[in-house]
């Protein structure tokens, strides 16, 4: 429905066929804040069409910062041998080292791993 056909109270089921979402999704917008809380006139909450094209604008607007944004880039992951270590069958070795070492200072606790 085009926007100027639409009256200045909305219903809920008016907010979603807007919006294009389901009237549970209209609801749960509101409880995340990422829509205007209703009027209650009644029972059934009325959305003010000026308040939700606030919140349209609003969410255009940061939808248009963050595409201007540079792309942040994520850490390179390091393997073993830029560690200084030979082989990945090398890291391996000095990992299942370490476990032992840890197992044999630890108390004895029943075990929930599986053996292989």
């Amino acid at each position: 429905m085009p926007l100027q056909q639409l009256p200045t109270l909305l219903s809920t089921e008016q907010v979603a066929e807007h919006l294009g979402i389901s009237q549970r999704t209209v609801l749960a917008w509101v409880q995340q804040g990422r829509l205007p809380r209703p009027l209650r006139l009644g029972k059934a909450p009325q959305w003010e069409l000026h308040e939700l094209s606030k919140a349209i604008d609003a969410a255009r607007a940061k939808r248009d910062v963050a595409l201007n944004e540079p792309k942040r880039r994520m850490p390179q992951a390091t393997s073993g041998v830029s560690k200084g270590y030979k082989s990945s069958k090398e890291l391996q070795l000095m990992m299942a080292l370490k476990r032992a070492q840890l197992d044999r200072n630890t108390p004895w606790t029943a075990s929930t791993r599986r053996p292989y």
